[in-house]
């Protein structure tokens, strides 16, 4: 079977499962998405302490937040859901990250003073405003059932602000559906190449490579996906002698 066909498969079963959540517990079938892919993304260590809450106004839309301190970050995410299968355009797309980024700027210029306080929507303003005062970075999630043209945007700053944008389409839930593990497999391109060493074979199946990766490297990597990448490697810090005076002090192998 086609990676498409796999695709439309899991789309299926996503689609079928949402709407059974959503008769099942009552609640509109963008919210019982919004919470299966939130709770798929906290299992695979993605985001944490996320709070689902839905508002939409003239040119605003988000559909939850959350605080993740490992990466130090405020992340608003927005879902798209559609019971009919449909692809994103680049245009689509960019258009929801507009809608996101409008509230964030709504709540930053009081827009929890306009709504009732009762309201799950209005902690979720006064949460994001709060927050916001207290961090570097923002992450704006878009969440979607539907086939993304591109899931590449380009971050931004936004009054001080470090912006990045996550597209987390039917295609990419589903590969971490299928990974077999709990969290989607990191790439990191670097550019220029990383120089390395590598060892002499001890297994047909694995390579071993020794590099020096330089602390501005490393702190940008956990800045954007905190401790995720580190659990299994081995970091050893240096004064710099062995690998020049000139290398920042800190080698991974």
């Amino acid at each position: 079977m086609s990676e498409q066909g796999f695709t439309e498969n899991y789309g299926q079963r996503l689609l079928a499962d949402v709407l059974a959540t959503a008769e099942a517990e009552s609640v509109s079938t963008p919210e019982a998405f919004t919470s299966r892919v939130l709770e798929e993304l906290e299992q695979a260590g993605e985001v944490e302490n996320t709070f689902v809450a839905h508002y939409a106004a003239r040119g605003v839309e988000v559909s939850a937040y959350a605080t993740n301190g490992s990466v130090d970050s405020v992340d608003l995410f927005l879902s798209h859901f559609r019971q009919v299968p449909e692809r994103l355009t680049r245009t689509q797309i960019e258009t929801l990250f507009r809608r996101l980024s409008s509230y964030l700027d709504k709540c930053r210029s009081g827009l929890a003073q306009q709504l009732d306080e009762s309201t799950d929507v209005h902690d979720m303003a006064v949460g994001v405003a709060k927050e916001v005062t207290a961090t570097p970075r923002v992450r704006l999630f878009l969440l979607t059932n539907a086939v993304a043209a591109t899931t590449a945007v380009p971050p931004e700053e936004r009054d001080g602000l470090s912006v990045t944008h996550h597209v987390w389409d039917v295609a990419r839930l589903e590969r971490l559906a299928s990974s077999g593990t709990l969290s989607e497999s990191i790439v990191v391109d670097f550019d220029p190449p990383l120089p390395c060493l590598g060892t002499p074979g001890t297994d047909v199946d694995f390579s071993v490579f020794l590099a020096i990766l330089p602390g501005d490297i490393l702190a940008n990597l956990y800045g954007r996906y905190g401790t995720r990448p580190y659990p299994q490697a081995v970091v050893a810090f240096d004064l710099g002698e062995s690998v020049g005076k000139d290398t920042p002090p800190c080698a991974l192998c």
